[in-house]
């Protein structure tokens, strides 16, 4: 359980951080 737990809060976190370098990179650019 706790490692199905895990494996979702990782993808949650890489997404996220996938999302704001996409954001960050559209900030820079204007």
């Amino acid at each position: 359980m706790m490692v199905w737990l895990n494996a979702i809060k990782k993808e949650c976190v890489q997404a996220k951080a996938e999302i704001y370098s996409a954001f960050f990179s559209l900030t820079i650019s204007r």
